[in-house]
């Protein structure tokens, strides 16, 4: 369940918490604040591991999701293996941390570059990738925000001693054959570390894993590579072994110069040099001519794009294999033991944990016009089946002599019929129950102007900002700000608020600790947070009592779980998310007048990161094949890419 969730996601989702929680799951993956809060409370048998995309980057968002309930955080992939070994030494919880695939070039949850271009919401899990295509920056276009994979396979040795409890491998969108070549390289390597042999575990891993096609890797941050060896610039971010160019089509048939090594059976990717996107398809067809190959392509390519291959002639039968022993894989479903005698019928059904009996007398006498049981009744029982619930499987048992068979299976599927009702309606009174809870207390404001402008400013801007109580001036605690708060001072004093910036990661921890508590000391006591980790700042009891907190829209409050979430947190208020969509904030708006801030004007970074990009683009403008145009802000502490027009929701103010 690692997604944001909406309002009218939330039914959904307790029905789908209802249906898995008798299954006992080893845990469940969330990233939404409002989900965490609801497994808590009403399903606290299941355990929870906070998704990356929650941004946990420090021990204090570590100790702040133990606190909500978390017995595991999943880090993000751009920290230092330093700071990753001091958030494992602090950590009230077990830590996960990804070992290999591919790479986010912004920070996990801080990216919104595929709701900008293309309207799906990379953090919803709908990224369309556009960091793998091509820009460029006075030259020809290059794929300078595409990442080279993770792989921290060398580094074993070095990790294994931190005590995390969990290393993760990145294949949802892979193959199976991937999948098994990766696993098995890193089982190979920890297996050789756990019997006090790392140099000859590392060195079977990576001969496994140089069989495996994939991208260009990296040791990525904790690794030891500096922020600007992680992109790969050149012409491709694609997956796989490059094949060549096509040089021309002709009736679908694509001719690639001097392209060897295919074979039928292959998975291939075209990479449209229009914009560097690519789409994947199999070869089937295949002719040798002179100088190269030609293949067949299922769908429109052009002169110049290029085709790589992303899987072996073995993929096929990895696939085949794979699937065979899920199907092989028994069932978590309902099951259902059907005990006959001749005068009773007892349908003893379980789902998980949850079991019921239904016992049935048999009215008619024994070896009635229908027959007896026959000898593939448990088949045609499962095949009558018609539940909600997932089936697993039809045990049929005898005693005593046969009973009548239209009776056994009119009575099976009566009974089957009442155990499915009866979990929906347990799901259905658990919806009823939950939705009410979900209650947001703050600071609702009882006088005052009815619209309040929360304006970020620099310092050096304040004073020209109106004096009036309809403007709140938000000031960025940089870190220059930190050591010297003054030229904010008399602002904060009358109402004006510092943001602290997101994402909170290890290595700054300590500083914020210090400057903040020293900050609220010197009277600026409102703060706008935009990491877990920022609560924790606030945790000590003198502290939390000085201060006002309002938590960014960083922090994804979709729906009103979110949102009391964030309230327990400590937050007053609630910036909403810039990605909510009009339906979205009218199914909150009722509940939190006073309380949401909707972000209506300025400058959002598409993609903050710790990375710089490739082919030495270090700030001002790039351009997509599409002349679509941003920003580039990079310093020593990464960089941050925006849109070349700032954010405006001026046509939906009234709707606001």
């Amino acid at each position: 369940m690692n997604t944001l969730l909406t309002e009218a996601d939330l039914p959904e989702a307790i029905g789908q918490l209802h249906q898995v929680a008798p299954l006992q799951p080893d845990a469940l993956i969330v990233a939404d604040l409002g989900l965490l809060r609801i497994v808590h409370e009403f399903f606290p048998q299941i355990p929870v591991h906070v998704s990356t995309q929650a941004g946990c980057a420090s021990a204090e968002a570590a100790e702040e999701f133990a606190r909500m309930g978390a017995s595991r955080v999943i880090l993000e992939r751009h920290l230092r293996r330093e700071e990753i070994s001091r958030i494992a030494a602090r950590s009230p919880v077990g830590v996960e941390i990804f070992v290999h695939g591919a790479m986010c070039y912004s920070y996990s949850g801080k990216c919104f570059f595929s709701s900008y271009l293309g309207g799906k919401s990379a953090n919803r899990g709908l990224c369309v990738q556009p960091c793998r295509r091509l820009y460029a920056q006075g030259g020809e276009p290059e794929a300078i925000f595409s990442t080279r994979d993770l792989s921290l396979l060398p580094h074993l040795p070095d990790l294994v001693p931190l005590g995390i409890a969990a290393l993760k491998i990145e294949g949802r969108m892979r193959g199976a054959e991937y999948v098994a070549g990766v696993v098995s390289a890193y089982r190979a390597a920890l297996d050789g570390i756990r019997a006090g042999n790392p140099a000859e575990g590392v060195a079977e891993g990576t001969r496994i894993l140089s069989q495996v096609i994939g991208r260009e890797t990296t040791p990525g941050l904790p690794g030891g590579a500096r922020p600007n060896e992680v992109a790969t610039g050149g012409e491709s971010g694609n997956v796989g072994e490059r094949i060549g160019t096509v040089a021309r089509v002709e009736d679908g048939w694509a001719f690639v110069p001097g392209a060897a090594g295919i074979s039928p059976g292959n998975r291939l990717r075209a990479q449209f040099r229009e914009d560097g996107s690519g789409r994947g398809f199999s070869a089937v067809d295949l002719r040798d001519e002179e100088g190269g190959i030609r293949v067949k392509v299922p769908f429109p390519v052009s002169p110049g794009d290029l085709l790589f291959r992303v899987g072996g002639t073995a993929r096929a039968e990895f696939t085949r294999l794979a699937r065979k022993e899920m199907e092989a894989t028994p069932s978590d479903g309902a099951r259902f033991l059907v005990s006959v005698t001749p005068r009773t019928v007892t349908v003893k059904a379980s789902y998980g944990n949850e079991e019921k009996d239904f016992v049935y007398r048999i009215s008619g006498p024994p070896g009635g016009p229908d027959g007896t049981v026959p000898p593939d009744g448990e088949r045609q029982l499962a095949e009558a089946y018609r539940g909600d619930l997932p089936l697993a499987g039809v045990r049929v048992e005898i005693h005593g002599g046969p009973g009548v068979w239209g009776d056994v299976r009119t009575l099976f599927l009566k009974a089957a019929r009442q155990f499915d009702r009866e979990f929906y309606l347990a799901g259905k009174r658990l919806r009823v129950e939950i939705l009410p809870t979900l209650r947001v207390s703050g600071s609702r404001p009882e006088e005052g102007p009815g619209t309040v402008i929360y304006a970020g400013v620099r310092p050096e801007q304040l004073p020209h900002l109106p004096k009036t109580p309809e403007v709140v001036p938000v000031v960025e605690f940089t870190r220059s700000l930190a050591r010297d708060p003054s030229p904010a001072a008399r602002y904060a004093r009358s109402g004006g608020f510092l943001r602290l910036p997101s994402p909170m990661v290890e290595s700054d921890a300590a500083f914020l600790r210090r400057t903040v508590t020293d900050a609220i000391r010197k009277g600026f006591t409102r703060w706008v947070v935009s990491d877990a980790g920022h609560f924790r700042l606030f945790a000590p009891a003198p502290l939390r009592r000085q201060v006002t907190l309002v938590s960014d829209h960083y922090l994804y409050a979709f729906n009103m779980a979110a949102f009391a979430a964030l309230s327990r947190m400590g937050a007053t208020r609630m910036i909403l998310p810039i990605e909510a969509t009009v339906p979205a904030l009218r199914d909150v708006g009722k509940f939190l007048y006073g309380l949401g801030i909707a972000f209506a004007y300025g400058p959002v970074p598409l993609m903050i990161s710790r990375l710089l990009p490739a082919s030495g683009v270090r700030g001002g403008e790039v351009s997509s094949p599409r002349d679509e145009r941003f920003r580039v802000a990079a310093d020593e502490h990464g960089s941050v890419v925006l849109s070349a027009e700032p954010f405006s929701a001026s046509g939906s103010l009234h709707v606001l």
